[in-house]
């Protein structure tokens, strides 16, 4: 509920503050005296925008707080950051430049913000200026708030995983049909690195092949001479090593020299060994290899590797990636089937579920209308019909693949119209309070302000009015807003807004009257002035109430 509102600077009020109460809370004034003005401050309160025309003139900059209590309704997700507990302040400033701040809980907030508290705050009823029965995207969240939880969770849970099995096929068509686009170059690749056989082990000695066959004559040549010079020759090193170790071996027990050089010669005698190992094959090698095809596939492998990544590593793996591509591809295309027939059970499932919704919506509709009815013909609108229209959608959404409006007639005779089309003063007052009192017990907002919702009616009509008011108030604060002094005595608070001037400029004054003010002010508004009659009338009222 609303504790506490503080307006400085806004338009004919320069600085007002008071404390608000539970209950029926019944505002009274003459015309212009700042009662819209009030208004007005309190959906600056809860996020309206702000016009320059509404800073008093003179001043620097307006400012509005207000003090909410009983929070319990507010999703913890809006409180956390603004570390609200048992109350809430809000304060709103603005400048003649235009600019403005907001701060929750001294936490400086943005509009949007602000919007996301205001549904939980405060909700505003002004003829032909509702902020949310009028609208229709907010009349099914009102029907579904009377609906089976179960209903609503079947569909809500048959809904998701439709979107789920939506999403998946989007993005695996998504997937495929970026691989379609490629699935050409795809081929030509895999069947370009197929293709060339790679054998890392051999393909790898490939530059060495070709150096040799290049200069082959010249190696064989080189390696015959060794080769004769190491063992095969007249004279060869082998023979002449082995002959000299065998001359110092002899002498190696009496010389110390020549048994360190016998060893040198054992080495090197090793070495000569192990030279003619590896050149006896290049003296008996016969094979000759095609040098041009050693060649082309030496340029075939570097274009793969300047291609592929610089290695021959790296083009084989390669070559597994875009195995592996086609690969999925294929099994894509079984997939997509697959995903498209459990979408299609998903969409049935979801559709049986939004049927059973609307069955569940149509009834309780059906009974509300009973009710509403049952109001208005308290309130003197009897014959009044009322029902919800419901659209089917060609899609599903998170409302069931449907859309609901309200739809209303007051006369006999004529076919039910939107709600917002309701045309006369005094029927959409009584149509408005009829509906806010069935969701009323529904809905999240802790204080309802009626501005002047009264207007156009009188008599027996306006007492049940204001009984209706009363009513309302033992679940809800009320502020109203009113004209009447039958609905003004029922108030358990009552303020008085009047103006007075000061010099060359005027300003607003609002009074918290007591309980011995009381009489006199509804005795005004009954006769125009306090008289003995009306003041006589005035007691009789608050006695009744």
């Amino acid at each position: 509920m609303l504790a506490y509102l503080s307006v400085k600077n806004v338009s004919v009020i320069e600085s007002v503050a008071f404390e608000l109460r539970e209950g029926l809370t019944v505002i009274t004034g003459e015309t212009g005296s700042g009662k819209s003005v009030l208004v007005n401050s309190l959906k600056l309160l809860l996020g309206d925008r702000f016009q320059r025309g509404m800073l008093r003139e003179g001043a620097d900059k307006l400012v509005i707080e207000g003090i909410f209590t009983g929070l319990e309704k507010i999703p913890n997700e809006l409180k956390e950051p603004f570390d609200i507990e048992d109350e809430l302040v809000i304060r709103r400033e603005a400048n003649e430049a235009g600019k403005n701040r907001i701060f929750i809980n001294g936490i400086l907030a943005s509009a949007a913000q602000l919007k996301e508290f205001a549904p939980y705050l405060a909700d505003i009823h002004a003829q032909h200026e509702y902020q949310s029965l009028t609208n229709p995207a907010g009349h099914l969240p009102l029907l579904d708030s009377f609906v089976s939880k179960e209903v609503l969770s079947e569909y809500t849970e048959s809904y998701e995983k439709y979107l789920a099995a939506k999403r998946e096929l989007e993005k695996l068509k998504k997937e495929n049909e970026e691989a379609e686009r490629y699935r050409d170059l795809l081929e030509v690749r895999f069947k370009e690195i197929q293709d060339a056989e790679i054998d890392l082990k051999r393909d790898s000695e490939l530059e060495e092949r070709v150096n040799y066959i290049s200069h082959r004559e010249r190696i064989r040549e080189g390696v015959q001479s060794a080769y004769e010079s190491i063992a095969e020759g007249e004279i060869n090193a082998e023979e002449l090593v082995t002959k000299g170790v065998r001359a110092l071996s002899g002498i190696s027990s009496v010389s110390r020299a020549a048994a360190e050089a016998a060893e040198l010669l054992s080495s090197a005698l090793e070495n000569l060994n192990e030279a003619e190992r590896i050149l006896s094959p290049l003296v008996l090698q016969e094979e000759e290899e095609d040098l041009d095809k050693l060649v082309q596939r030496k340029y075939l492998l570097q274009e793969l590797m300047k291609k592929y990544g610089g290695s021959l590593e790296n083009v084989l793996s390669k070559g597994e990636e875009t195995a592996l591509c086609l690969r999925n591809l294929k099994d894509g295309e079984h997939l997509l089937s697959a995903l498209d027939k459990a979408l299609t059970e998903a969409e049935v499932t979801a559709r049986k579920a939004a049927e059973k919704l609307l069955g569940e919506r149509i009834s309780v509709s059906e009974r509300l209308s009973g009710e509403l009815k049952g109001i208005l013909g308290d309130l003197e609108l009897a014959g009044t019909e009322f029902k919800t229209v419901f659209a089917k959608l060609p899609t599903l959404n998170e409302s069931g693949g449907v859309t609901g409006e309200f739809y209303i007639s007051v006369n006999k005779g004529f076919e039910p119209a939107p709600l917002a089309q309701i045309a006369s003063g005094g029927e959409v007052s009584r149509v408005m309070l009829a509906i806010t009192e069935i969701f009323s017990s529904k809905d999240s907002c802790g204080t309802i302000l009626f501005d002047e919702i009264d207007t156009g009616i009188s008599g027996r009509t306006a007492k049940k009015v204001a009984e209706k008011l009363a009513k309302l108030s033992e679940s809800k604060q009320v502020l109203s807003i009113t004209h009447l002094p039958v609905v003004a005595a029922k108030g358990d608070t009552h303020i008085h807004i009047h103006k007075i001037s000061e010099g060359d400029k005027t300003k607003t004054i609002i009074t918290l009257l007591s309980e011995a003010e009381r009489p006199s002010k509804l005795a005004a508004m009954i006769a125009g002035d306090v008289t003995e009659a009306s003041l006589k009338q005035a007691k009789e009222l608050l006695e009744s109430k």
